[in-house]
């Protein structure tokens, strides 16, 4: 890459990421996947039946804000949170929020449901579903 393409592609990223002159925090926001800390489901199901599961989502600042679950298409399904951070200036603080995930299941057998953790590990929940 040469280095004006490379000076593009920066202005580019720093522009979604700066705040404004006005300081105005609200004019500084991201949107990335989040990490999980801990995971309870049920080990069986039923077809049609929703199956709610708890998740612990972490969040790293108190700009942070859980927004909503992204999922695979296809099984092992991964599920994501995907985290708001609004705000210029963030205190650092972790914390968790308790967030519920609903799935349904349309056919009987054996799912397993990937959380990611962080560094590249996962929270693994299998689930038997039957008719």
């Amino acid at each position: 890459m040469n280095i004006k393409n490379l000076l593009a592609a920066s202005v580019l990223c720093f522009s979604f990421l700066s705040c404004s002159l006005d300081g105005n925090d609200d004019n500084c926001y991201i949107e990335i996947y989040g990490e999980f800390s801990a995971v309870t489901a049920p080990a069986t199901a039923t077809v049609n039946t929703p199956v709610n599961i708890e998740t612990k989502v972490k969040i790293v600042n108190d700009c942070g804000d859980f927004k909503r679950f992204s999922e695979s298409n296809s099984f092992p399904k991964i599920i994501k949170p995907v985290i708001d951070y609004r705000g210029c200036e963030c205190v650092t603080k972790a914390e968790t929020v308790t967030e519920v995930y609903t799935i349904t299941f349309e056919e009987a057998g054996e799912y397993q449901l990937r959380f990611p953790s962080g560094s590249g590990s996962y929270i693994s929940k299998n689930i038997i579903v039957t008719e």
